[in-house]
């Protein structure tokens, strides 16, 4: 994959171009992965593609890598060095590493290049204005919506409270014509019972009737008065 002996030698020549070409695809896939540009991924995605995108830069990092330890092993073979195994090539991962921070810096620069020029674009300044407006108005919505929920909360509130305010009321008033009716009537229900009793005992005691013919004496007493009270 990556000997050029084999290639023509217009592509032989392009060839040395063909990995810093890609890093820098990448570079630009993630600045437009950044500003959302075509893009209608949620937060979430657009995290998982970004780590896509670097991991795939770190593998092609990584078989550049491995391309430059085979050249050094092919240097140590002929010159009968012992040969290093790549995982334990310090070389190795000095390029790995070496070559994902420039490609993150070459990112880096693209994406505030473009952030420059998009600065001095009109149509993107009134976009972005756009955006911003947009934004505003989206949270002074959701702060308005807010307020209502809470109006409407305190509402039910306000409507409980006075609900079990206007039953209180009931039970206080009840409880107040019960205390006056007492009040009012009872002294007369009191002095009314006080005559019958006398009344139906001095009549009794007149007629010489004993304990035991009280109720006999009490029914004659009633049939007596209250009738003749009836016919009259």
């Amino acid at each position: 994959m990556f000997d050029a002996a084999a290639l023509p030698g217009a592509f032989a020549a392009v060839y040395p171009a063909l990995f810093p070409a890609l890093l820098l695809m990448l570079a630009l896939c993630l600045h437009l992965l950044a500003e959302g540009v075509g893009v209608t991924l949620s937060r979430r995605g657009r995290l998982i593609a970004g780590a896509t995108l670097v991991l795939l830069t770190l593998m092609l990092d990584g078989l550049l890598a491995y391309r430059i330890h085979q050249q050094a092993a092919l240097v140590q073979l002929l010159t009968g060095q012992q040969e290093t195994a790549w995982y334990l090539d310090t070389v190795f991962y000095l390029v790995l590493a070496c070559g994902l921070g420039a490609s993150l810096l070459w990112g880096a620069g693209l994406h505030g290049l473009l952030h420059l020029l998009g600065d001095a674009d009109p149509y993107r300044q009134r976009q972005r204005r756009r955006q911003a407006y947009e934004l505003e108005l989206s949270q002074a919505t959701a702060a308005g919506d807010s307020l209502e929920r809470e109006l409407a909360e305190a509402r039910r509130s306000r409507a409980a409270e006075l609900h079990g305010l206007r039953l209180e009321a009931i039970r206080l008033d009840a409880s107040l014509h019960q205390e006056l009716t007492v009040v009012r009537f009872g002294g007369r229900l009191k002095l009314c019972l006080d005559a019958f009793h006398g009344g139906w005992l001095q009549y009794a005691l007149q007629a010489g009737h004993p304990a035991g013919g009280c109720r006999e004496a009490f029914a004659r007493f009633v049939t007596e008065h209250f009738a003749t009270d009836a016919a009259a």
